[in-house]
């Protein structure tokens, strides 16, 4: 039986192509009997069926996961999807190559027609279907894992800001709008699962690795636009400043521990990300996302007005700043949450926003959740979720992995504990637990 993914690429490929070729066109053709000897190896001879529905891609109801050369699959059809506002479709067993281009047929008028939409109208052995909102939350509450959800979207973001960044080392241009698509899906995501997205932002980044630096800053940034309740569009114009703020610091990696040249580095970082973001493309958001990389630099202190930073700069300066604090930056080793946290708190009025950082505070919390953490008892543990009081701060809900005795397992909310224990201190992330397997247990 042929892979749900090659499945999924013959349907793609097809429909992209019937985009823009004739049904005599030769690659067409090819393609259309390529989809009919996938369709025709099911096993069972079960019908194929591409569903999308809450920012998940499932084949014959399995969830597909995104990886290298899936993601392009999955976004050439949610794009066709959307044009065509279904969610569906689906192929019959015994679908043959003459229904095949009998309905590449039918999607072509209706493609290229004012009323796309009405293909869903269209009845047959394949088929479109639209569903209703009562159906589409069946299948949401039913079917989809939104934390797994959550770490796909993240992961996806993860490897497309990879992809940012090779592409400025080579001042090459670079598609933009496939990176706020990407943005828009991990905000979709997040609904309803901001801790997890918090707790994924503490895995140490012992590598020094530039896109991580980035995607955990632009995470970070997410949650507090989030608390901001901004829109839609506000909020994709953040998170794209934020994951675009700092492209020249690869530069970095190979200087090492070179004190002097990376402080001479570091005057110069501004403009050298403007201009690599600038290099992405020329469009209004990144011209936007250049004048943000560059004034996050700034002091909101600055004796010239002129030169002090905007809005949206001021917003990612602060989780900026805790990324790289708690990143190890040769020679420095990393800082653990909590001391990062004071040091951006001294810095709150001078080369920071107080209310922004106030604002930071109160979205991670002060011992940010996924957070190795040492109780006043001595035992070690790790943050789940922020307290619901933000009075509690140091005592939010953790689990506790290490006691006395050695390893431990229990699930403490510090806040009504009849033991009073608090945290103590955080850990480096050197010290640190890997938190994944307790966050998603």
């Amino acid at each position: 039986m042929m892979s749900r993914l090659v499945v999924m690429q013959r349907v793609a490929q097809v429909l992209k192509a019937a985009q823009v070729h004739a049904l005599t066109n030769q690659l067409l053709r090819t393609g259309v009997a390529q989809l009919h000897e996938a369709i025709a190896a099911q096993q069972n001879n079960e019908p194929v069926k591409l569903l999308w529905v809450s920012g998940a891609m499932f084949v014959n109801g399995g969830l597909v996961n995104q990886g290298p050369g899936v993601a392009h699959t999955i976004e050439t059809i949610k794009k066709l999807f959307e044009r065509l506002k279904v969610h569906e479709v689906s192929f019959d067993a015994t679908a043959t190559e003459a229904d095949l281009f009998a309905f590449l047929e039918v999607f072509q008028r209706h493609w290229q027609s004012p009323t796309p939409e009405a293909v869903a109208h269209e009845v047959g052995v394949i088929r479109f279907r639209a569903l209703g909102k009562k159906e589409v939350d069946a299948l949401a509450a039913g079917t989809i894992d939104h934390r797994q959800n959550l770490l796909r979207s993240y992961a996806r973001l993860a490897m497309l800001t990879k992809v940012v960044v090779d592409h400025a080392k080579e001042h090459q241009p670079f598609k933009v709008s496939t990176l706020r698509r990407a943005i828009q899906q991990l905000a979709d995501a997040s609904s309803g699962t901001e801790a997890l997205l918090s707790g994924l932002t503490r895995f140490p980044n012992l590598q020094g690795d530039l896109h991580f630096h980035l995607v955990t800053t632009a995470a970070l940034t997410l949650l507090m636009g989030r608390k901001l309740e901004l829109g839609k569009v506000a909020l994709v114009d953040l998170v794209q400043a934020a994951l675009l703020h700092d492209l020249a610091r690869f530069d970095f990696t190979e200087l090492g521990a070179d004190v002097a040249a990376r402080s001479l580095l570091s005057a110069e970082l501004p403009a050298r990300s403007m201009l690599n973001v600038a290099a992405l493309g020329h469009n209004r958001e990144g011209l936007v996302a250049a004048a943000n990389a560059f004034e996050v630099s700034l002091s909101v202190d600055a004796p010239n007005p002129l030169l002090r930073p905007g809005a949206t700069a001021r917003l990612v300066a602060v989780p900026a700043y805790f990324s790289r604090l708690t990143s190890p930056q040769p020679p420095r080793k990393a800082f653990a949450p909590d001391q990062a946290l004071m040091m951006i708190r001294r810095r709150a009025g001078t080369v920071f926003d107080e209310d922004v950082v106030k604002l930071f505070i109160s979205t991670v919390g002060l011992y940010p959740v996924g957070s190795t953490v040492r109780l006043s008892s001595g035992e070690l543990a790790v943050v789940l979720q922020g307290p619901s009081n933000p009075a509690d701060g140091a005592r939010p809900v953790v689990k506790i992995v290490q006691g006395p005795s050695g390893a431990m397992d229990a699930v403490v909310d510090l806040s009504t504990d009849p033991a009073r224990r608090t945290v103590l201190e955080a850990l480096a992330p050197v010290e640190s637990v890997n938190p994944m397997p307790l966050l998603l247990a």
